[in-house]
């Protein structure tokens, strides 16, 4: 589309009589045209963003909308013949409305509304599509770049040019055509101009490169017309962007020559040669210039060449290709005869000549392929299908199919893939299957399970593994079905008994629970752990490991976090490892247990253990009391049997003893001979089991029957005639009520009467199960607690790689879909040194270090991390990792106000705290920056230096030889450099009390003022620290009159109450403690409601004396600078 000149688009709105409004696409108004004025004596600016439907009658409000609503959805022009309008102070006219899109990039960007008195209709219409057509001539329609050329310059050119060129009209204008040309074409170009200019004339059309504003070279061709514009000889130019021919000019020529089979081009009229490729020239083994213009007849036997011109004669005449196969010896040819017709009317006959020699050796190759594939078809032990790939109808099957299925091969053709499989898990119709076929066609190779049926009904599993292949050179489908039934069977026994083993699991009346590494932490926990353990369910229980849920210390000594960890390790290096414990529930509730960890290891490499727990309080208070009881009874036997020989008292003693243990023994303890015959069980044996005696040695019970797993009975029959004992096994058993129970068996040879037998002590351990998911339930608490709080946390191990961390690290980092776990803290962090200072401080035996780091969030933005960081694990000088816990102080804008750059500011605090405050809030920024001052040690230790942020000292200044001024210039050098060499910098200047003691005032305010200009200049920022009772009232007012005060300075003409005050002296009170204050805090702290809360604050927002900031789900209050400056004025008063 070609854009009119300024001077043509000012020309007709400021002449039109009609009244012209632009709005957007609300109806605002945009734009007025000045007929306003003389219509109405109205001021087009009075209408700039009012509603234009306000100047609708009401009457015609309606339909006007509507016609306004289908223009700003579609690209149209809409007539309004009628509709009554009211221009303020006028009464109410009929015009006729006429609605046009502006378009900008095919988008509606705005409404150009053109407004025409009614009894001047005709006239207007005629004007109005004038108007329009000769806009649509001038400016829509032209779809090469135009431009015209005046001189050196370029003085139009349309949104073609733009496109072509890269570059904005208002940058073309300013360059010279020349500009525009390829180096290498320019002189020819030039030439070309200047011989039409004079009238010489020369080609209208031609091709040159031009280069674009990203350096690309696209060549053009250029028509070129000689007329005046403006007064004055110019040229219109017409540039179309031929680089794409060009392209395939060159591609085209590029394959002519390389394409590997023979090529050339004959006149049909003379039947010479016009063109060859270079394969053609080494077929005949002629030179290319004597090759070119030789007739075909020259190259050919005379029959050859009759036979060939009687195919071409017909290739012509009926301007179809022909193809034909011409052998010569071994060798096959294959031509192609094309015929073309030039627009010119020329004729010619492209001939394509190719060796298919070795494709006819493939297809013989390919027949006796398909032969041998035939007799691995038919000899293979799996059965094969070939489908047909459109509706999967059965085209071939190989013996083995007809067997497998007890069908003829007739039969089965005849049979579609449902009459073969069980439809309700396989259905060719079904959508699975339709998408496993659109995989096939895509030349992906599936693999899937199918239920199939024989002839006589019987259901077996195949395994299929289907692709797309190429068979009687048709593509076919290929399934190659594997029987898999007896492992289908194996899988369904799996499954079975993990079923049987998750009932038993869940019903046992033993704690039983699972511990996975590297960490030992909880995985599972049946019901029983979860009622030992007091835990609400398994997932409060999980992800804690056995020493949260354990008392600090063993009855040893130990620490259960050290002794647990050993336990854990002897039973993965020994199978198993049965213990006491000291245990307690997450309530916090101590108490003795029996513990048994056994070694699982399902899959190869990767064993977790199974803990059985057993609250053994009662036992241990019987064991206390046996062992008081015992100790009386000892006494007792020793004062009534002192002249018994000390032999005999021993034995009887441990006769007593035997029996007193044997029959109110907590655990079940029966002695059974080699036959498996019971001769004794105890009290306990009984309860645990549930079956009692009938007599003295005949109790009523059958072992076979007691364990449940067959599995579990052989394996104790292993262990006990291959070693003689069985250790700690974790056995399911069934009482004789039917109840399962996990118990923990030991049995041992013993001789009873001179005969050896088995003594077998059964432990219920099936409570210890609850303690797993109590442990496990304790874990999840910890992990939602840590979560959920707004401080931010999170551990590392010794390489600083993450381990753990929670929400608010996220939002610090600004990225919760990133998973940083295993990654390093170092990657995050400005200055890693910090960090490691820190973690040499916690070794050398601090238990807690604080500090300060800045830590790089996912947009770039830097934030001010205030942390404290301690060990982990009890080796205070080798921690096995460390905790972080702090808080984001990042300092905000608003804490200063906007400060902006090339400007000079007053910083006249006495401290020296706000500015380095601000150099720390502008190296977050990404600033770069100087900080100019006098030798001080304390300023060392105080500001965080690295590659942004320079120290520039003074140099010294003897007393007794005062300086010249090329002493500030030299200041005045370096400040240059600076700024000159960062696009983003700040220049702090400070100690100017040293400067005026060398100094005259005058002279370094004239060398203030020269800093300001070059500040200026580059858009820097400059601070000059200097306190207002350094100098006089004159002296600061000249000061001021250069510089300005920080944004945060001022603070004049504030008034606050007395209890909003006071919510600025707590919150500054809360900030020095680095405590997060959030809307809540306030409310408790001056116990006043969440309304009164929001409006003090409110007010203390609005006068820029605090800020609210978004942290998770709080909302932080932080003072700003203004708010200190206010509350230290008034201290001040």
């Amino acid at each position: 589309m070609i854009e009119p000149s300024r001077q043509l688009c000012d020309f007709f709105l400021n002449n039109t009589n009609d009244i012209i409004f632009i709005v957007d696409k609300e109806g605002v108004i945009q734009f007025v045209t000045p007929s306003i004025i003389k219509s109405y004596k109205l001021e087009p600016g009075s209408f700039i963003k009012s509603q234009f439907f306000e100047l609708v009658d009401e009457k015609d409000l309606k339909n006007f909308n509507k016609k306004f609503q289908t223009i700003v959805k579609k690209k149209t022009n809409i007539e309004i013949k009628s509709c009554s309008i009211c221009f303020p102070g006028s009464t109410t006219k009929k015009f006729q409305v006429l609605l046009h899109n502006m378009i900008d990039y095919s988008t509606i960007n705005g409404i150009v509304i053109i407004l025409s008195e009614i009894k001047a209709i005709n006239q207007k219409n005629s004007r109005i599509q004038e108007s329009i057509d000769n806009y649509k001539i001038l400016f829509e329609n032209a779809r090469e770049a135009i431009c015209i050329a005046q001189g050196e310059k370029l003085v139009l050119v349309n949104d073609s040019f733009e496109k072509l060129s890269g570059l904005k009209k208002e940058e073309v204008y300013k360059k010279k055509f020349v500009d525009f040309i390829h180096p290498n074409d320019r002189e020819d170009v030039i030439n070309r101009y200047h011989k039409r200019l004079k009238g010489k004339g020369g080609e209208s059309g031609y091709q040159f490169r031009i280069v674009n504003l990203n350096n690309d070279i696209l060549w053009v061709e250029i028509h070129v017309s000689l007329f005046t514009w403006k007064g004055k000889p110019a040229t219109l130019n017409f540039l179309i962007d031929v680089t794409g021919k060009k392209e395939i000019e060159e591609k085209y020529q590029f394959l002519f020559n390389t394409i590997p089979d023979a090529l050339s081009e004959v006149d049909y009229e003379t039947r010479k040669i016009i063109s060859a490729n270079d394969e053609m020239i080494k077929r005949f083994q002629i030179p290319r210039d004597k090759l070119i213009g030789m007739n075909y007849s020259e190259l050919l036997p005379n029959d050859i060449h009759n036979d060939r011109g009687r195919i071409g004669e017909e290739v012509m005449k009926e301007n179809k290709m022909q193809k034909f196969i011409d052998q010569r010896g071994n060798y096959f040819l294959e031509n192609s005869y094309i015929p073309v017709k030039y627009p010119t009317g020329k004729k010619t006959l492209f001939i394509i000549s190719k060796d298919i020699t070795d494709i006819k050796q493939a297809e013989k190759e390919v027949v006796l392929s398909e032969n041998k594939f035939k007799e691995i078809f038919n000899s293979s032990t799996d059965a094969i299908f070939i489908h047909d790939i459109k509706d999967l109808r059965i085209l071939d099957v190989n013996d083995e199919t007809c067997k497998r299925f007890g069908y003829t091969k007739e039969e089965i053709l005849k049979k579609s893939v449902n009459d073969l499989s069980d439809t309700t898990l396989f259905d060719i119709n079904s959508p699975q299957s339709i998408e496993l076929m659109k995989q096939v066609l895509s030349g992906k190779t599936v693999k899937i399970e199918w239920l199939s049926k024989t002839k006589k009904g019987k259901l077996f599993w195949h395994e299929i593994n289907g692709k797309l292949i190429e068979f009687d050179g048709k593509k076919r489908f290929l399934a190659v079905a594997r029987d898999i039934n007896e492992r289908k069977e194996a899988e369904f026994k799996i499954k079975e008994s993990e079923r049987k083993y998750r009932f038993l699991f869940n019903s046992s009346r033993d704690a039983i629970m699972t511990l996975i590494p590297p960490n030992w932490n909880f995985s599972s926990a049946n019901p029983a752990t979860l009622e030992l353990f007091k835990a609400e369910d398994e997932k409060e229980f999980v992800n804690i490991s056995p020493w949260d849920i354990s008392s600090e210390y063993q009855p040893d000594g130990s620490l259960s976090s050290d002794l647990s960890k050993k336990m854990i390790e002897k039973a993965i290096n020994d199978g198993s490892n049965f213990f006491e414990w000291t245990h307690k529930t997450l309530k916090g509730e101590e108490f003795p247990a029996s513990v048994l960890l056994t070694r699982v290891e399902l899959e190869k490499g990767k064993p977790f253990l199974q803990a059985t727990v057993r609250d053994i309080s009662y036992r241990k208070k019987t064991e206390d009391k046996l062992k008081k009881y015992s100790e009386n009874l000892k006494n007792q036997v020793d004062k009534k049997t002192y002249e018994l020989k000390e032999t005999l008292e021993r034995l009887k003693d441990s006769e007593k003893k035997y029996r007193n243990l044997f029959e109110i023994a907590p655990i079940g303890i029966g002695i059974i001979d080699k036959n498996t015959n019971i001769i004794e069980i105890n009290k306990a044996f009984k309860e645990i089991t549930g079956y009692h005696s009938e007599g003295d040695r005949r109790p009523d019970i059958d072992f076979d029957l007691h364990c449940v797993n067959k599995k579990d009975r052989e394996i104790i029959h292993q262990k006990l005639f291959k070693n003689g004992c069985v250790a700690n096994y974790e056995i399911q058993l069934k009482r004789a009520n039917g109840e399962i129970y996990t118990a923990l068996l030991n049995i041992n040879t013993i001789h009873v009467n001179g005969k050896p037998c088995w003594l077998t002590i059964e432990r219920d351990i099936s409570e210890l199960k609850i303690k797993d998911q109590e442990i496990k339930n304790a874990y999840s608490y910890l992990e939602n607690t840590i979560n959920s709080a707004s401080e931010i946390i999170f551990s590392v191990d010794k390489k600083l790689n993450f381990t753990m961390y929670n929400n608010s690290f996220l939002d610090l980092i600004d990225d919760h879909k990133k998973r940083i776990k295993g990654i390093s803290l170092k990657s995050f962090i400005e200055n890693p040194s910090v960090i490691t200072d820190c973690i040499h401080k916690i070794k050398k035996g601090r238990k807690t270090v604080k500090d300060t780091v800045s830590i790089n969030s996912k947009n770039g933005e830097k934030r001010l991390f205030s942390f404290s960081i301690t060990g982990i694990g009890n080796d205070r000088t080798n921690p096995e990792g460390f905790l972080f816990i702090g808080v984001d102080i990042t300092v905000d804008a608003s804490r200063f106000g906007k400060i902006r750059e090339g400007i000079g500011y007053l910083v006249i605090d006495p401290s020296q705290n706000k500015i380095f405050d601000l150099m720390e809030y502008l190296q977050i920024k990404g600033y770069n920056g100087a900080f100019h001052t006098r030798l001080n040690p304390e300023y060392q230790k105080k500001i965080n230096y690295d590659d942004s942020l320079i120290l520039e000292l003074y140099p010294e200044i003897p007393f007794n030889s005062p300086p010249s001024e090329d002493y500030l210039q030299k200041q005045l050098n370096h400040i240059k450099k600076q700024v000159e060499t960062h696009p983003k910098c700040f220049i702090v200047i400070d100690r100017v009390d040293y400067l005026l003691t060398f100094f005259s005032f005058d002279m370094l305010l004239k060398w203030l003022y020269s800093v300001s200009a070059m500040i200026a200049k580059h858009q820097a920022i400059l601070f000059i620290h200097i306190p207002q009772d350094l100098v006089s009232n004159e002296q600061f007012a000249y000061l001021s009159a250069e510089f300005s005060l920080l944004p945060d300075q001022h603070i004049e003409n504030i008034s606050l109450e007395e209890p909003v005050y006071k919510i600025l002296t707590y919150l500054k009170s809360e900030q020095e403690k680095n405590v997060l204050v959030s809307y809540h805090n306030v409310g408790k702290n001056f116990n006043i409601s969440k309304i009164t809360t929001k409006k003090r604050l409110d007010e203390l927002e609005k006068h820029g004396l605090i800020s609210i900031h978004e942290k998770g789900r709080m909302k932080v209050i932080r003072l700003t600078g203004k708010g200190e400056k206010l509350l230290n004025k008034r201290e001040v008063v």
